[in-house]
């Protein structure tokens, strides 16, 4: 949360925003311990590579595997399926 107030504060709303509601809907969600772990870990690091330059971050494709393929996993069935689908392409066009 600290990151996505550091996000917001820097003008990148839309994916502070996608973050925290992202974020959100893990933490009030029904996944296992370990699941909900890995998702929060992987929203951290988005977080933090937000924060940087695009010059600094890390490679598009890492992001690309991190986000379709690492999160979304988790989250395009069941209860988190309408969260992630609404804010997937924030993601994916702030990153990629």
């Amino acid at each position: 949360i600290n990151n996505v107030n550091k996000l917001n504060k820097s003008g990148k709303e839309d994916i502070s925003i996608a973050l925290e509601q992202i974020t959100r809907a893990i933490n009030e969600s029904d996944l296992n311990h370990e699941l909900k772990k890995g998702c929060l870990d992987h929203l951290d690091l988005l977080s933090a590579e937000a924060l940087k330059s695009q010059d600094k971050r890390l490679h598009k494709s890492i992001f690309s595997t991190l986000i379709n393929h690492g999160i979304a996993s988790y989250l395009v069935a069941g209860e988190l399926a309408e969260v992630w689908s609404f804010y997937e392409p924030n993601l994916n066009k702030f990153f990629l």
